[in-house]
């Protein structure tokens, strides 16, 4: 459904934005507020694009489940199928 380099953009975008508030929480004590400033439009910035590409994968997610229901449905199955396993195996531990 998604090809690798998109999500390996997606996860850059998210590793990036997580060490932009890293930084803007190390910065908050120890450097004045254009700083501070600075960091916050940039890890806004960030998340802003990760919400719009997060949009725009939902979207093709909808169409493409609209347009290949019977596929879609069988992936939804099968995730289940995985996720219970997972589950009944953790209950037995």
């Amino acid at each position: 459904m998604f090809d690798d380099n998109t999500v390996k953009k997606i996860q850059e975008d998210i590793s990036a934005l997580v060490n932009d508030m890293s930084s803007l929480r190390r910065e908050i004590g120890s450097k004045g507020s254009a700083k501070v400033e600075e960091l916050r439009a940039d890890a806004s910035q960030r998340l802003s694009n990760v919400r719009d590409q997060a949009a725009d994968k939902a979207k093709s997610v909808d169409r493409y489940a609209h347009e290949q229901p019977w596929i879609a449905a069988a992936v939804a199955v099968a995730v289940a199928v995985v996720v219970t396993a997972i589950f009944q195996r953790r209950g037995r531990d």
